[in-house]
């Protein structure tokens, strides 16, 4: 597959992490955001929530909501360098949901992982693409 300007396109799978501050409330914030290419080999992780939304979120339990998201970061991490996917990964912890994996395509593993924060994490920033 190609763009408009003919440059190639990766296939990427991306998927949404959401935290349940409040469980079976409904109501999901994006926490994590990963992206990565089985023949490419490539993955990398995203927080869907900034720090400054953070801290207005949750107050004074900000630093630990952020030990919380740092922990599932290492636990979707760990999960793909033994699986090299992420299907089938459940989160260690109860108010957390993984959205449905989909299907992207880009040139770069960034753009598929700004695909995945346009898509579904608005607390979020969209990441420069470094060359």
């Amino acid at each position: 597959m190609t763009d408009l300007d003919g440059k190639p396109l990766s296939k990427y799978h991306i998927v949404t992490v959401y935290f349940e501050p409040i469980m079976e409330s409904g109501e999901r914030i994006a926490f994590v955001i990963a992206a990565y290419s089985v023949p490419l080999g490539a993955f990398a992780l995203h927080d869907g929530i900034r720090d400054e939304v953070l801290q207005c979120c949750f107050g004074e339990q900000a630093d630990h909501v952020r030990g919380i998201l740092e922990m599932l970061k290492s636990s979707l991490h760990d999960f793909f360098q033994q699986h090299g996917s992420l299907y089938g990964w459940r989160s260690p912890l109860g108010g957390v949901l993984m959205g449905e994996i989909s299907t992207t395509y880009s040139e770069t593993l960034t753009g598929a992982l700004n695909h995945a924060v346009l898509r579904t994490a608005s607390f979020s920033s969209l990441i420069e693409e470094t060359e």
